[in-house]
């Protein structure tokens, strides 16, 4: 959910995730060519190829193909498609304008070089400003950091989490694929829900509801606590365990990005 922190927490959903948004601005790109690039307006005709782009994420809601085409246009958003010379697709955006800024919550390119031709032709229209939310791990993001101007971390949304295992065994397992993890085991004592135990072996990452006593855990954690140190990018119990067990800093936070036109 998308809203007041108070209203939903009552209920469970808590401010969490992780998304990164990186403000350009002209300058960052004034010495860059983009001849031959070109931004359209999204037409039915794109779809095929815009949906494959959006799956390439490995972390992605999944969209029905007949909505797909209206939830571009969530928040009154524009669906714009990037154009190389050779009339092949680079990528795609949805902006929010606002007078002279740009607010992007979706990008998918086909490589990262393309970002720097992407921001030229958007600045052409007219923006002074772009501000880009961009999943963490991706192409995108590791050519963003190097060309921004500033960034800002913030939580996601607000969300709920019912089933803390899977979802904790299927991100950190994403998270492997990217960077090595340091081995270990940790216990931690979830208010509400129990002891999460979780794993990272030479075989494989591994998260489940443990059945050990509760006096064999690590750290006792409130709901929301846990939910901050699982996944959120600020969570000073996270730091309290990285003290004494290393391997935190390194697993945690856990890359949970959830697309803001999803949130509908």
């Amino acid at each position: 959910l998308n809203g007041q922190r108070q209203r939903y927490e009552h209920y469970g959903f808590v401010p969490t995730g992780g998304k990164i948004q990186f403000v350009f601005r002209p300058a960052n790109v004034k010495e860059e060519q983009a001849e031959g690039y070109e931004l359209r307006e999204f037409t039915q005709e794109d779809l095929e190829e815009i949906e494959k782009l959006f799956c390439k994420n490995v972390l992605h809601m999944k969209r029905k193909k007949r909505d797909f085409s209206e939830i571009l246009r969530s928040w009154s958003a524009q669906p714009l498609v990037l154009w190389n010379k050779d009339n092949k697709i680079c990528g795609y955006c949805t902006v929010v304008s606002q007078e002279k800024k740009a607010a992007i919550a979706e990008l998918r390119l086909t490589d990262e070089k393309h970002l720097k031709p992407f921001l030229k032709c958007l600045f052409k229209k007219g923006f002074s400003q772009t501000v880009i939310n961009i999943a963490p791990g991706t192409e995108e993001y590791a050519e963003a950091e190097s060309l921004c101007e500033y960034y800002n971390i913030l939580p996601c949304f607000n969300i709920r989490i019912l089933q803390f295992a899977p979802l904790v065994e299927a991100l950190l397992e994403q998270k492997s694929r990217r960077i090595r993890l340091p081995l270990g085991n940790v216990k931690l004592l979830i208010e509400g829900y129990g002891l999460l135990e979780i794993t990272a072996a030479e075989k494989g990452v591994k998260a489940w509801k443990s059945e050990k006593k509760e006096d064999e855990a690590d750290m006792k954690l409130s709901y929301e606590q846990a939910v901050h140190l699982l996944f959120s990018p600020l969570s000073s119990k996270r730091e309290q365990l990285s003290g004494q067990w290393p391997p935190a800093e390194n697993w945690f936070p856990l890359p949970l990005y959830i697309e803001e036109n999803d949130c509908i």
